[in-house]
């Protein structure tokens, strides 16, 4: 079945972040987080500029992380307005133009669920640079740059860009995709921690048709 949001080219964007939090959630059981964030709740405000512009929000709090991102084009194929919502247990991907969306069983969580504490951090950047989490390759970081006040680990990502990670978030990426003539930048323009967040920010809106896959 052909993922209803990622179809478009436009997408691509929303992917970049997707890798990064994976597994943000926090254990129900033990009241421990998975990534050990210095903040109980966050909003992350992006820009993404290039051929392809638009917004993303991204909150947390809890077992709970949405994305909601809006990007527009030169062609109706590669607008997008979508958003992912992510549980200990499920991931939501919904496109709101289209009104539909599915839901899958959260395909990181419980691998990192069973990791020590002292390996997750690592397993999560792994992720967001492209590899697999159990990947034992090495991918230090090249550098490092001051985004929205805060200071990030910047990597490549393979076969993609470049992303800056702050504890595991994602604040820079650079996406290249040169067979779907994208270049586009997303970089984070405020960062707020310990700010209220309603639990109805990652319900799945009404009037969308959803699918279990």
């Amino acid at each position: 079945m052909k993922n209803p949001i990622l179809k478009k080219p436009g997408a691509a964007i929303t992917l970049i972040l997707t890798f990064a939090f994976y597994g943000c959630a926090t254990l129900a059981e033990t009241g421990q987080s998975i990534i050990p964030y210095p903040f109980k709740t966050a909003k992350i405000e992006y820009n993404i500029t290039g051929n392809l512009e638009g917004t993303t929000t991204v909150k947390i709090k809890g077992n709970n992380v949405s994305h909601e991102t809006i990007v527009t084009g030169n062609s109706e194929e590669s607008m997008v307005h979508s958003m992912l919502i992510e549980t200990e247990s499920k991931l939501y991907q919904i496109n709101l133009i289209e009104k539909t969306g599915n839901s899958s069983d959260n395909p990181v969580f419980k691998q990192v669920e069973q990791l020590p504490q002292n390996r997750r951090m690592d397993y999560m950047s792994k992720l967001a640079t492209g590899l697999s989490g159990e990947d034992t390759a090495a991918n230090p970081p090249i550098g490092q740059k001051k985004v929205a006040g805060e200071t990030c680990d910047l990597y490549q990502i393979r076969g993609l860009g470049e992303i800056c990670l702050w504890n595991s978030i994602p604040l820079y990426s650079m996406v290249e995709i040169p067979d779907k003539n994208i270049k586009s930048t997303t970089t984070a323009s405020s960062i707020q921690t310990n700010v209220e967040i309603p639990d109805s920010d990652f319900a799945v809106p009404e009037g969308i048709t959803m699918t279990e896959i």
